[in-house]
């Protein structure tokens, strides 16, 4: 029934007030290249906007490339959409084909923890927990989601400050650690 929140159905996201501030902010942030942190509660779609704002992203940006990752590699990648790129998957399925890149093949520009625009080249990776998260190559844009639950997180944190200029992360909280200081 529709009035049952863990049924599995469609239904449109007409956005609150505060879920639209909260995208404008995220949109700032990572035009301006700052960091930031977002203390969530469940059920308020902070997950879910901040994805569909890097798709958006990598859909009409130049020069976009983001990092998305959790704490465990089923939350990243599991092909359901309980994971950031099967949030992904969700959304690129229901977008009308005209609004897909040229020769976009899901395929073949979608593969593990990996999604590739194949008209501007805009790159979503993913990757998992660790304390060398986020080294190598710059990014426009580095999203922690449930921070608070990474075991290595200030060792995240840190290595990707000379990676992105703009870091974000998002959690619900677990008492005082590396997330909650932050």
């Amino acid at each position: 029934t529709p009035n049952d929140k863990y049924a599995q159905y469609h239904f449109p996201f007409i956005l609150f007030p505060f879920q639209e501030d909260y995208l404008n902010w995220l949109n700032d942030h990572v035009d301006q290249g700052k960091d930031g942190l977002v203390e969530k509660s469940r059920e308020m779609g902070v997950t879910w906007l901040s994805i569909t704002l890097f798709l958006w992203k990598w859909l009409f940006n130049e020069n976009f490339n983001a990092l998305l990752g959790s704490y465990k590699m089923e939350l990243v990648d599991d092909k359901t959409k309980d994971s950031l790129f099967g949030m992904i998957d969700y959304n690129l399925r229901l977008l009308p084909k005209w609004m897909l890149p040229k020769r976009f093949k899901h395929n073949i520009h979608r593969t593990s923890m990996k999604l590739v625009n194949s008209e501007n080249m805009n790159i979503i990776k993913g990757d998992t927990m660790n304390p060398e998260f986020g080294r190598g190559s710059r990014r426009s844009v580095i999203f922690m989601d449930e921070g608070a639950h990474w075991e290595y997180f200030q060792d995240a944190w840190d290595a990707t400050a000379d990676t992105a200029n703009c870091r974000i992360t998002v959690s619900t909280p677990l008492g005082y650690n590396a997330f909650a200081s932050l």
